[in-house]
């Protein structure tokens, strides 16, 4: 018999595309160097994506369409540039970041001091998380009520806060803990991997956790102190250890406000009572039995009984179902969305209610669903041409009474439209109890709703410096209440959560702007007016988008993506956080741009520091600042040194090099003055500031469009 010889070059493409994701990344290069043809494919989408997603664990994102170059270059940065950013209430430790202890609030003077407690349990910037440094290549993180729960690269969680914020007994967890399994359950580890145990989905309900291995396990936590629960069906058989799927292979699970849900092929959406464990039965050394509820004709494609599958015909194939307080919403591919309450029938089948429409409101009939995202009372509908439809609580209270007082068509609630979200590459959402945020392409997050109380969940600052410069508006005079809305115009476009801390010390030093004489009817201007609030607050939207506009930077990115790339946005109760990618090389960059620095000054001088222009002797000036830090704290007011000695964001020059004080280029800048879309121009005797991008469209949405719940 000859023996025909195939050279790997002359494989139909088909063939190759499926070989080479057994490659590694330098085998694979290595490959693509070596001729014209092979290197045809060296920015591969499918390996890229591929390869990063099994690589660093990333969950799926039907939304990301991305190309191989950028596929490519996630793989790169996720390598070493994974950075965990959190902000909002962080009264339960839910953020990672350490609250100041008795003896470090005993440093400050009794006015200061109360303010400093409140300051430390509310986070209105994005911050790093602590620790993060020993959990590895973080992959994702998600929020729950009261806690925040990371993967990493090789299946393992970590979460700090407390699961149950309503135990009073229940003491946070201030540090990052790895979630643990029950003994006999060995943990998959950096090189010891257990399929058993290593985690490749997870979703964070108000009150547990749910874990998905990459044998086919459901592991659930309700306590960070506690090692998991293995669930089993009671009458639905689970298969482990698959890579083919078929019937009872669970591909999803997804916790929520007080249910936990998960999918499985063959039997469809399954849910159960994630209660405390304390409530449960016995568990056996093989895991814990739920009679868990299955909602009837969502497992259409592997169903044989007739009645069933015409069921499953009416209502199509799931693509995904998220769960929120009191339903259990999903959607199928014949372009339809359904809900179901999640209460327990007694001796009844559930009932399933279309929310018909969302299905009709595309305009065309050309755009098709393509994803649900939600917790709590809100979710968001993404479809294939870009749009995102919002709705909330009672958008299917209403529905579900449509049942017994048949509604008529145009009688049925219509989800919303915020102008920011429709065709703006929006390939997340994330709600919190009153906020929410949305994940761009681009890897900007934009920020939306209220925040109660100024927790600072919002992410565009605080009420103490400048936060009503990004919009986020705060006009109560009971300071218990304070709670901060996003002004109506930052539903046209958005207002983008920045991660640059230069930002932050500008903002600050543009509120302590406005109280300047010339400025000071300016700042009433904007205090009184939400109009002019919210106006003023884009002219700040377009300085902060154009921050790393300079000629010489763009070709040190060359995705043109920037400094700060978040790869995933998560949140719950009253924080949030984010996955972002850091290029520090290009960050300090950034920052450079807007430094003044000390010139001529040799190490033996550095004594002396540069403060608005002018030189002081570092002994006088020491002595003034002390005298000035003083005086604040007196009057309860906020100094420009933070507990550790260092000068704080807000001032206007900041630590450098060691010896070396730095001035930043807008230590004399003004507040801005703009020209109102009434025409009337901002009172002052600086000339019309300019704006960056051009005047905007200044029109208010309409409540329908500008509001989530």
């Amino acid at each position: 018999m000859t023996h025909v010889k195939i050279r790997l070059i002359d494989l139909p493409t088909d063939i190759l595309v499926t070989i080479f994701p057994y490659l590694e990344a330098t085998d694979f290069l290595a490959l693509c160097s070596t001729t014209k043809v092979f290197n045809a494919f060296h920015l591969d989408p499918t390996y890229w994506r591929s390869l990063t997603r099994t690589t660093f664990r990333i969950p799926n994102q039907p939304l990301l369409q991305a190309d191989g170059a950028r596929w490519q270059w996630l793989y790169k940065r996720l390598l070493t540039q994974t950075r965990v950013f959190t902000w909002g209430n962080n009264e339960k430790c839910t953020l990672g970041h350490s609250n100041l202890t008795h003896d470090e609030l005993s440093r400050y003077l009794p006015a200061e001091r109360h303010r400093r407690a409140l300051m430390s349990r509310k986070v209105a910037w994005p911050t790093e998380m602590q620790g993060t440094q020993t959990v590895g290549i973080v992959a994702d993180l998600q929020c729950g009520g009261w806690s925040t729960t990371l993967l990493n690269s090789t299946g393992q969680l970590y979460a700090v806060g407390v699961m149950n914020g309503l135990h009073l007994r229940r003491k946070p967890t201030p540090e990052l803990q790895r979630l643990e399994f029950p003994p006999g359950h060995a943990q998959s580890i950096s090189g010891r991997y257990e399929p058993a145990t290593a985690i490749k989905h997870y979703s964070c309900g108000r009150m547990h956790v749910l874990g998905l291995s990459d044998s086919g396990k459901i592991w659930q936590w309700n306590d960070i102190e506690l090692p998991a629960i293995h669930i089993k069906f009671l009458h639905t058989d689970l298969v482990e250890n698959t890579s083919t799927g078929g019937r009872g292979t669970v591909t999803r699970v997804v916790a929520g406000w007080d249910r936990a849900s998960a999918y499985v092929m063959g039997t469809g959406i399954v849910f159960w009572d994630p209660e405390d464990r304390a409530d449960y039965g016995p568990e056996t050394a093989d895991g814990l039995l739920i009679d868990a509820v299955v909602i009837p004709g969502t497992a259409y494609q592997e169903q044989k009984n007739e009645r069933e599958r015409e069921a499953g015909d009416k209502i199509g194939e799931v693509i995904n179902h998220i769960v929120l307080e009191g339903y259990i919403v999903f959607i199928t591919n014949l372009n339809r969305a359904f809900a179901v309450e999640s209460s327990f029938p007694n001796n009844s089948a559930l009932e399933i209610v279309e929310l018909s429409t969302i299905g009709d409101a595309f305009d065309g009939g050309a755009s098709r669903i393509q994803d649900i995202q939600g917790s709590f009372r809100s979710f968001a509908v993404f479809t294939t041409t870009g749009e995102v439809l919002t709705a909330d609580r009672t958008f299917l209270d209403t529905f579900w009474e449509s049942k017994v007082r048949s509604l008529p068509v145009d009688e049925l609630p219509r989800p919303a439209r915020i102008p920011a979200l429709q065709h703006n590459d929006v390939i997340s959402v994330a709600f919190g109890d009153y906020h929410f945020h949305a994940l761009h392409s681009n890897g900007q997050v934009s920020s939306f709703g209220m925040e109660p109380q100024s927790c600072g969940a919002l992410g565009l600052g605080s009420r103490f410096a400048g936060a009503f410069l990004r919009g986020n508006r705060n006009r109560s005079t009971d300071f218990l209440s304070r709670n901060g809305n996003l002004v109506p115009q930052g539903y046209n476009r958005g207002h983008r959560i920045w991660f640059e801390p230069e930002k932050m010390i500008w903002l600050e030093h543009m509120a302590n702007a406005s109280k300047h004489p010339e400025a000071v009817s300016r700042l009433n201007m904007v205090l009184e007016s939400e109009q002019a609030n919210g106006e003023i607050s884009e002219w700040f939207e377009q300085e902060g988008r154009g921050w790393d506009d300079f000629n010489d930077l763009k070709n040190a990115d060359d995705q043109g993506l920037g400094a700060y790339f978040a790869l995933s946005i998560a949140a719950a109760g009253w924080h949030s956080g984010a996955l972002v990618l850091v290029d520090e090389e290009r960050a300090t960059k950034v920052r450079e741009k807007y430094i003044v620095k000390p010139v001529g000054l040799p190490q033996a001088d550095r004594d002396k520091a540069v403060v608005d222009g002018q030189e002081q002797s570092s002994v006088v000036g020491s002595v003034i600042n002390w005298l000035y830090r003083i005086g604040r704290s007196f009057l309860g007011l906020h100094t420009q040194t933070n507990q550790h000695g260092e000068r704080r964001p807000g001032s206007d020059t900041a630590k450098g090099s060691p010896g070396e004080d730095v001035v930043y280029i807008w230590h004399d800048q003004p507040f801005p003055r703009i020209k109102l879309s009434t025409g009337v121009e901002m009172p002052g005797k600086i000339p019309l500031s300019e704006w960056r991008y051009g005047v905007p469209d200044f029109a208010v949405p309409s409540a329908e469009s500008s509001t989530f719940g």
